[in-house]
């Protein structure tokens, strides 16, 4: 197990959280990897803000990240605060030089992260949220932790008029064809706003004469709801975007017939149920995708709202949660998404109410070793379930110890992955042995053995420059996970590296710049010029 991440190792946290772009090694014993592996420029800056929270990292009662601004460069001694969902203030930092912030020893609850505004940034909630009733939150456990990059706003240029900067773009109905006499307003910073234009015949529009900073578009539209950037209602809670001096943004966008679905989420006793995530997945003629989806989140009383645009949908909800034994549910009351019932919101039928009974779903503990003598896994892997029948439990876990426990599996047919091996038959996807899950099961005895491997994998390899010549002084480091590095290596005056004695599994390799690292092999930047 990785050592505990604190104060002390922050340097070697930040540049952990900065590696991107790795390339995956799969090894099977015995056998030598070698190729050319050319290093790839990655942006000093890197561009966050993902639609949840972001990474689940191995430190519990932790919430660490990164901060930046708009251009990618560091948010530095940003006063952020972690709140309760209740409003409490549980900690105070700031953060250093390089946008860096750390929360530790945090007792097991549901947070919510305040970034304090100053003279240099906008006052707001992880993520672009202006208040804390509509943060996203982020759950903390004694066994879970987060890892939250984050933007936020620069307010030191606020955007406005009398500049070279444009922008452009069409309008269009949920058909595809353009809305003439559209209304598109630019909003800067200050919810002011900075230019206007109407669309013509073509749904065309073209907004000149503004200013470098940021900006968010709305439109009126005599027809339509008013909408603007992100879906969002008004420019107070719309997505921003940054305009350069003399740029061009090119922006196109959908006006649709919205309606509100609501409803109530409870458990079997009829409680409601706080935080509660309820999903819609559209429907178009292709089916619909799991990872695309809107959410809302309940209150208190259990209670959620949300409009969306016309359209057929399914809909969810779940527990956002490893340690609830709360099954996730699609609607009308069933556990697979080839059964629920679909949502159709339109103008003849603008509110639906939807409501969820969530019920007690199984628990499966999975063992795995790394020999036949019963030996914990060194390398600690990473356990993957994978759905069968359309159900929400698609999961990865990383596995300390010897044992890891998945709750509230909904009942159906999973496989189990361990790294690269699937539980069952000849270690493949297509003969690996489904698990068949019933109501409410308590299902042990799911084990696997890596295979032992005396002699070891080799990784090899050469590192060249954009210009083919060998790259020399490199670190080359070759991680199990994203979390926990094996083992490291620098290249040679031909740029060649080499790794022997590897234990069969799935790797990654990070390739970093001789300058970042110091005597001590510690490595600040992973940056690869």
């Amino acid at each position: 197990m990785s050592p505990r991440i604190g104060t002390s190792n922050r340097s070697w946290l930040k540049a952990l959280t900065a590696i991107v772009g790795a390339i995956t090694v799969l090894v099977a014993g015995g056998v030598s990897s070698e190729g050319l592996a050319t290093p790839q420029k990655s942006p000093s800056k890197a561009a966050v803000v993902a639609r949840a929270p972001v990474v689940d990292l191995t430190f519990p009662n932790e919430i660490y990240g990164t901060v930046f601004d708009h251009e990618g460069d560091p948010a530095t001694d940003l006063r952020i605060d972690v709140v309760t969902t209740a409003g409490t203030i549980i900690d105070t930092v700031f953060t250093d030089g390089d946008g860096f912030y750390n929360f530790f020893d945090l007792p097991a609850a549901t947070y919510k992260l305040h970034f304090v505004g100053d003279d240099y940034y906008q006052d707001e909630w992880y993520e672009n949220a202006p208040a804390r009733t509509s943060a996203t939150s982020i759950p903390v456990s004694n066994t879970r932790g987060w890892i939250v990059d984050a933007e936020v706003t620069w307010v030191g240029d606020g955007g406005g008029g009398g500049g070279t900067a444009s922008v452009e773009g069409e309008v269009n109905d949920s058909n595809g064809f353009g809305l003439e006499d559209v209304e598109v307003l630019a909003f800067n910073l200050n919810r002011e706003v900075a230019g206007t234009a109407t669309t013509d015949s073509d749904g065309r529009y073209l907004i000149e004469g503004l200013s470098e900073g940021r900006y968010t578009l709305c439109f009126d539209s005599a027809d339509y709801e008013y909408a603007c950037l992100g879906e969002a209602p008004d420019a107070d809670s719309a997505d921003f975007f940054w305009l350069g001096d003399g740029e061009t943004y090119y922006e196109d966008f959908t006006l649709c017939v919205y309606g509100t679905v609501a409803g109530l989420v409870v458990d079997s006793d009829g409680s409601p149920i706080e935080f509660a995530e309820v999903r819609f997945y559209r429907i178009d003629r292709f089916g619909f995708d799991l990872w695309d989806y809107v959410s809302a989140t309940t209150d208190a009383d259990g209670l959620y709202s949300k409009n969306v645009a016309e359209g057929s949908y399914k809909i969810a909800s779940l527990i956002d949660d490893d340690e609830s034994p709360l099954a996730p549910q699609w609607w009308n009351g069933v556990s697979s998404s080839n059964f629920a019932s679909r949502v159709i919101v339109s103008s003849d039928s603008p509110q639906q109410d939807v409501d969820f009974e969530l019920r007690e779903g199984s628990s499966i503990g999975v063992n795995a070793w790394c020999s036949s003598s019963g030996n914990e896994c060194d390398e600690t892997p990473w356990i993957s379930l994978f759905p069968l029948d359309g159900t929400l439990a698609t999961d990865e876990r990383q596995i300390y110890g010897s044992q890891v426990v998945f709750n509230g599996v909904p009942p159906g047919r999973y496989k189990i992955r361990m790294n690269n091996f699937w539980w069952g038959g000849d270690g493949s996807e297509e003969n690996a042995t489904v698990l068949t899950v019933g109501e409410a099961e308590d299902i042990r005895g799911v084990t696997h053995v890596f295979p032992a491997n005396e002699s070891g994998a080799t990784i090899a390899g050469v590192v060249t420059d954009q210009n083919g010549d060998p790259a020399a002084d490199y670190r080359v480091t070759l991680w199990a996970s994203l979390y926990e590095d094996v083992d490291y290596a620098t290249t040679d005056a031909d740029g060649y590296y080499e790794f022997a004695g590897v234990t069969p599994g799935a790797f990654s390799l990070s390739f970093t710049t001789p300058s970042s690292c110091d005597d001590d092999g510690n490595c600040v930047d992973t940056n690869t010029d």
